[in-house]
Protein backbone atom coordinates (compact mmCIF):
# COMPACT_ATOMS: atom_id res chain seq x y z
CA UNK A 1 0.00 0.00 0.00
CA UNK A 2 1.02 3.30 -0.64
CA UNK A 3 1.71 6.27 2.04
CA UNK A 4 -0.94 8.90 1.40
CA UNK A 5 -0.27 11.62 4.24
CA UNK A 6 -4.38 12.32 3.24
CA UNK A 7 -5.32 8.77 4.38
CA UNK A 8 -4.36 7.32 7.69
CA UNK A 9 -5.76 3.71 6.61
CA UNK A 10 -2.36 3.76 4.60
CA UNK A 11 0.02 4.17 7.56
CA UNK A 12 -2.06 4.39 10.71
CA UNK A 13 -1.71 0.88 11.89
CA UNK A 14 1.62 0.12 11.12
CA UNK A 15 2.99 3.09 12.54
CA UNK A 16 4.55 2.08 16.59
CA UNK A 17 3.61 4.60 19.70
CA UNK A 18 6.26 6.28 20.59
CA UNK A 19 7.30 8.38 23.90
CA UNK A 20 6.38 7.58 27.47
CA UNK A 21 -17.25 12.47 15.44
CA UNK A 22 -17.16 15.03 14.31
CA UNK A 23 -15.79 18.57 15.11
CA UNK A 24 -18.20 20.31 18.71
CA UNK A 25 -18.46 23.95 18.35
CA UNK A 26 -20.17 24.44 21.29
CA UNK A 27 -16.79 23.78 22.99
CA UNK A 28 -14.00 26.36 23.12
CA UNK A 29 -10.53 26.48 24.59
CA UNK A 30 -10.92 28.89 27.75
CA UNK A 31 -8.13 31.23 27.02
CA UNK A 32 -7.65 32.15 31.16
CA UNK A 33 -6.47 28.82 31.73
CA UNK A 34 -2.84 28.86 33.01
CA UNK A 35 -0.01 26.14 32.64
CA UNK A 36 0.01 23.78 34.75
CA UNK A 37 -0.85 20.38 35.41
CA UNK A 38 -4.70 19.70 36.24
CA UNK A 39 -6.97 16.94 37.01
CA UNK A 40 -9.41 16.74 33.78
CA UNK A 41 -12.34 15.13 32.51
CA UNK A 42 -12.66 13.76 28.75
CA UNK A 43 -16.55 15.63 27.72
CA UNK A 44 -15.64 15.07 23.98
CA UNK A 45 -12.89 13.20 21.47
CA UNK A 46 -13.32 13.10 18.12
CA UNK A 47 -11.79 12.20 14.50
CA UNK A 48 -13.10 14.64 11.65
CA UNK A 49 -11.54 15.71 7.97
CA UNK A 50 -10.45 19.50 8.10
CA UNK A 51 -12.57 21.58 6.07
CA UNK A 52 -9.74 23.43 3.91
CA UNK A 53 -7.08 20.58 4.31
CA UNK A 54 -8.90 17.55 3.70
CA UNK A 55 -6.48 15.86 6.49
CA UNK A 56 -7.75 14.08 9.39
CA UNK A 57 -7.59 15.97 12.76
CA UNK A 58 -7.89 14.72 16.30
CA UNK A 59 -9.98 16.92 19.07
CA UNK A 60 -10.40 16.58 23.02
CA UNK A 61 -12.00 18.44 25.49
CA UNK A 62 -11.11 18.46 29.07
CA UNK A 63 -13.23 19.92 31.83
CA UNK A 64 -10.43 20.90 34.70
CA UNK A 65 -12.17 18.89 37.94
CA UNK A 66 -10.09 21.01 40.53
CA UNK A 67 -8.35 23.69 41.72
CA UNK A 68 -9.22 27.37 40.17
CA UNK A 69 -9.95 26.50 37.21
CA UNK A 70 -12.48 23.68 37.87
CA UNK A 71 -15.14 23.90 35.15
CA UNK A 72 -13.18 25.54 32.65
CA UNK A 73 -12.59 23.55 29.12
CA UNK A 74 -9.19 23.27 27.21
CA UNK A 75 -8.52 21.48 24.39
CA UNK A 76 -6.21 19.14 22.79
CA UNK A 77 -5.56 19.35 18.67
CA UNK A 78 -3.60 17.06 16.82
CA UNK A 79 -3.67 16.75 12.83
CA UNK A 80 -2.84 13.13 12.14
CA UNK A 81 0.24 12.76 9.85
CA UNK A 82 2.68 9.93 8.95
CA UNK A 83 4.81 12.24 11.64
CA UNK A 84 2.88 12.75 14.54
CA UNK A 85 0.05 9.80 14.70
CA UNK A 86 2.48 7.48 17.55
CA UNK A 87 0.81 10.83 19.53
CA UNK A 88 -2.06 10.09 18.54
CA UNK A 89 -1.99 6.24 19.25
CA UNK A 90 -0.20 7.66 22.64
CA UNK A 91 -3.23 9.71 23.39
CA UNK A 92 -5.80 6.69 23.02
CA UNK A 93 -4.13 3.93 24.56
CA UNK A 94 -3.62 6.09 27.92
CA UNK A 95 -7.37 7.26 27.94
CA UNK A 96 -9.22 4.24 27.18
CA UNK A 97 -6.62 1.70 29.41
CA UNK A 98 -5.87 -0.56 26.74
CA UNK A 99 -2.82 -2.40 26.76
CA UNK A 100 -2.65 -2.47 23.21
CA UNK A 101 -2.20 0.48 20.64
CA UNK A 102 -5.09 1.32 18.61
CA UNK A 103 -5.89 0.55 15.25
CA UNK A 104 -7.33 2.88 12.58
CA UNK A 105 -10.51 1.30 12.87
CA UNK A 106 -10.89 1.84 16.55
CA UNK A 107 -10.52 5.34 16.30
CA UNK A 108 -12.54 5.83 12.76
CA UNK A 109 -15.29 4.61 10.70
CA UNK A 110 -14.77 4.90 7.36
CA UNK A 111 -18.32 3.68 5.87
CA UNK A 112 -20.04 5.49 8.22
CA UNK A 113 -17.61 8.70 8.43
CA UNK A 114 -17.95 8.95 11.85
CA UNK A 115 -16.01 8.15 15.51
CA UNK A 116 -14.99 4.51 15.48
CA UNK A 117 -15.54 2.28 19.00
CA UNK A 118 -12.91 3.58 21.65
CA UNK A 119 -15.14 7.17 21.89
CA UNK A 120 -17.31 4.90 23.91
CA UNK A 121 -13.78 3.69 25.84
CA UNK A 122 -12.70 7.70 26.21
CA UNK A 123 -15.24 9.37 26.91
CA UNK A 124 -15.60 10.59 30.25
CA UNK A 125 -12.24 8.91 31.97
CA UNK A 126 -11.01 11.01 34.14
CA UNK A 127 -6.73 12.25 33.60
CA UNK A 128 -4.34 14.51 34.35
CA UNK A 129 -3.31 16.54 31.66
CA UNK A 130 -0.59 19.63 31.74
CA UNK A 131 -0.96 22.76 29.64
CA UNK A 132 2.11 24.14 28.05
CA UNK A 133 2.43 27.96 26.25
CA UNK A 134 4.73 28.17 23.62
CA UNK A 135 5.65 31.87 22.89
CA UNK A 136 6.73 32.89 19.46
CA UNK A 137 9.99 32.16 18.33
CA UNK A 138 12.48 32.21 15.59
CA UNK A 139 9.97 31.81 12.19
CA UNK A 140 6.78 32.12 14.05
CA UNK A 141 4.96 34.82 15.30
CA UNK A 142 2.29 32.87 16.96
CA UNK A 143 2.33 31.75 20.38
CA UNK A 144 0.69 28.13 21.19
CA UNK A 145 -0.67 26.85 23.89
CA UNK A 146 -0.48 22.61 23.89
CA UNK A 147 -2.52 20.28 25.96
CA UNK A 148 -0.96 16.75 26.93
CA UNK A 149 -2.21 13.49 28.42
CA UNK A 150 -0.34 12.78 31.13
CA UNK A 151 -1.66 9.52 32.34
CA UNK A 152 -5.16 7.84 33.26
CA UNK A 153 -6.82 8.51 36.78
CA UNK A 154 -9.88 6.78 36.21
CA UNK A 155 -11.43 4.58 33.55
CA UNK A 156 -14.70 6.00 31.32
CA UNK A 157 -17.94 4.44 33.31
CA UNK A 158 -19.04 3.11 30.22
CA UNK A 159 -15.21 1.34 29.40
CA UNK A 160 -15.86 -2.27 28.04
CA UNK A 161 -12.49 -4.69 28.47
CA UNK A 162 -11.44 -6.66 25.60
CA UNK A 163 -9.52 -9.93 26.25
CA UNK A 164 -6.27 -8.38 25.45
CA UNK A 165 -7.25 -5.93 28.52
CA UNK A 166 -6.47 -6.04 32.42
CA UNK A 167 -9.85 -6.48 33.37
CA UNK A 168 -10.75 -5.55 37.27
CA UNK A 169 -10.89 -8.35 39.80
CA UNK A 170 -12.76 -9.65 43.22
CA UNK A 171 -11.75 -11.68 45.57
CA UNK A 172 -13.82 -15.18 45.39
CA UNK A 173 -14.95 -16.49 48.55
CA UNK A 174 -13.58 -19.09 50.61
CA UNK A 175 -16.73 -21.28 50.42
CA UNK A 176 -19.84 -21.74 48.67
CA UNK A 177 -22.86 -19.26 50.40
CA UNK A 178 -26.48 -19.65 50.85
CA UNK A 179 -28.27 -17.94 47.46
CA UNK A 180 -28.88 -18.45 43.52
CA UNK A 181 -27.51 -21.74 42.54
CA UNK A 182 -26.92 -23.08 46.27
CA UNK A 183 -29.25 -25.19 48.15
CA UNK A 184 -29.90 -23.63 51.48
CA UNK A 185 -28.39 -24.75 54.96
CA UNK A 186 -31.42 -27.31 55.33
CA UNK A 187 -30.49 -29.16 52.56
CA UNK A 188 -33.72 -28.91 50.73
CA UNK A 189 -35.70 -26.75 48.77
CA UNK A 190 -39.09 -25.05 49.99
CA UNK A 191 -40.58 -24.02 46.79
CA UNK A 192 -43.33 -22.05 48.36
CA UNK A 193 -40.77 -20.17 50.75
CA UNK A 194 -37.56 -20.33 49.11
CA UNK A 195 -38.32 -19.39 45.57
CA UNK A 196 -41.59 -16.89 46.09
Amino acid sequence: MTLDPYDPSTYFDDTPMRGSSEERKDFEHDKTVTDGTYEARVVNCGIFIGKNTQQFHCSWYFEILKGEHEGKIVQRFSTISPSNVWRVKKDFTIVSGRSEEPLWADLYNQEGNHAGPIQQEVMYATVQIEQRTKPPAEGRTKTYVDVYIDHLIEAAPNKVFSQADERPTAPLPSAPTDGIGTLPATGSVDFDEDLF
